[in-house]
């Protein structure tokens, strides 16, 4: 029985053993197809595999800005937001020839990079760059996150007007995710803001717009006593 076991253990080796060196003895992947490796995975939303790619070919060549854009998405998804700024942010004004979304969409992750890192006043001309580049329906989510950021920093008068801009896209879209719920919220915010503001004070009062009491003379005059008119003042309304 036992010669019967170790004839089938040595069957199972000569099957496995020549394809794990035939596989030894495959070529690495060149430069270019890793680089194209990493591609998939960063569509893929593998972003840590990718990364790891990314960072290696870049220390070999100096890859371009949008690779480095790419590289910034994959720090952000993996939370380290400062290094996700530091790519972006310095790429970014050599991305001016993409598609305009595209460029929304690092704007967008800058944007929460900084916000992120309680860098509001860094964070708000990120989110106000994607106004004219992103989709309509995308408003209504960068201003929420402007009035956020307004909000935070105490300028309650520009997060209420933030606030009221996000109302209106939700609004205006209903079938945009969660919009119900976060309608709901904006108002609650608004009218936080709107407590938070000044009251108007109430206008001052001129002397001269007090009504004066009036003192109505008959028409004939020479048949009246002026002295005892004067000091029964007389009041009557208008």
């Amino acid at each position: 029985m036992f010669r019967r076991w170790r004839k089938k253990i040595v069957c199972v080796l000569l099957l496995v053993v020549p394809s794990l060196t035939a596989t030894s003895f495959l070529p690495p992947p060149s430069d270019p197809e890793r680089l194209g490796m990493a591609l998939e995975y960063f569509t893929s939303r593998k972003y840590s595999e990718a990364l790891l790619i990314f960072i290696d070919l870049d220390n070999h060549y100096k890859l371009n800005p949008r690779f480095h854009a790419y590289m910034g998405m994959c720090y952000y998804y993996e939370w380290d937001y400062e290094k996700a700024c530091e790519f972006i942010d310095n790429s970014m004004p050599e991305l001016g020839g993409l598609a305009p979304h595209e460029r929304s969409l690092y704007h967008y992750i800058s944007g929460e990079s900084h916000f992120n890192l309680q860098q509001y006043n860094v964070a708000i001309p990120q989110y106000k760059a994607m106004l004219p580049l992103c989709y309509e329906k995308e408003k209504a989510q960068v201003y929420y996150r402007l009035g956020m950021c307004y909000m935070l920093m105490e300028d309650w008068q520009a997060a209420l007007d933030n606030y009221q801009l996000s109302l209106l896209y939700y609004g205006k879209y209903p079938d945009l995710k969660d919009s119900v719920a976060r309608m709901a919220q904006l108002q609650r915010m608004v009218k936080g803001c709107q407590d938070r503001l000044p009251k108007p004070e109430p206008p001052s009062v001129e002397t001269d717009s007090i009504a004066q009491p009036m003192i109505i003379m008959p028409a004939d005059t020479d048949s009246v006593d002026l002295h005892q008119i004067y000091e029964q003042k007389i009041d009557v309304k208008q």
